[in-house]
């Protein structure tokens, strides 16, 4: 496989394939929904309740999740708002992987650590212009980029399927205990 079409796939997959793979296991876990159309990853009416999720190759290969500058006004939609940043691990390089089935993939993933986070706590990192141009696309974004070492202090941990869920500061446990797999270790 030439240089750029290794790059084309591992992009694919990290574009599409992976986090939908994430996104699907968060709303087990959490026991909400994926939402398929503009705004918000996973919701629960119920609850009034909405989080959007960035997940990451374990620490090493970045050290800030990227957020796209306008899903902070995500929290406008009159829902209970927060983060939520997570590692995964896989079995095998994202280049050895040919799959593009989230089934396939989610049977490669073999852990993840998920932090729920307050809304309010992207505000520390200034919004960043980004142009870029390639072959194949052009793009002009404003992007924040969470750092992992500001991270807020877990105050719960709950193990689940293939990981961990951490609650941090300020991130009230009603609203996901009892729910999903949370509570009931």
């Amino acid at each position: 496989m030439a240089s750029s079409r290794k790059a084309d796939h591992a992009r694919r997959l990290n574009g599409f394939a992976l986090p939908e793979t994430n996104e699907i296991w968060a709303a087990e876990i959490l026991g909400m929904q994926r939402n398929l159309g503009k705004g918000i990853d996973l919701i629960d009416d119920s609850r009034n309740l909405g989080v959007e999720i960035k997940f990451m190759l374990r620490p090493g290969e970045s050290t800030a999740w990227t957020v796209q500058d306008h899903q902070v006004s995500y929290a406008d939609n009159g829902r209970e708002c927060y983060w939520g940043f997570g590692f995964y691990q896989l079995s095998r390089p994202v280049l050895k992987i040919r799959a593009r089935k989230v089934e396939t993939i989610e049977r490669l993933v073999t852990r993840r650590e998920l932090y729920l986070v307050s809304w309010d706590w992207i505000n520390q990192f200034p919004p960043s212009r980004t142009k870029g141009k390639t072959d194949k696309s052009e793009w002009d974004l404003t992007l924040r980029y969470a750092g992992i070492h500001s991270l807020p202090r877990a105050f719960r941990i709950y193990d689940v399927e293939k990981g961990q869920v951490h609650l941090t500061t300020r991130v009230p446990r009603k609203m996901f205990e009892d729910h999903g797999e949370l509570g009931l270790d």
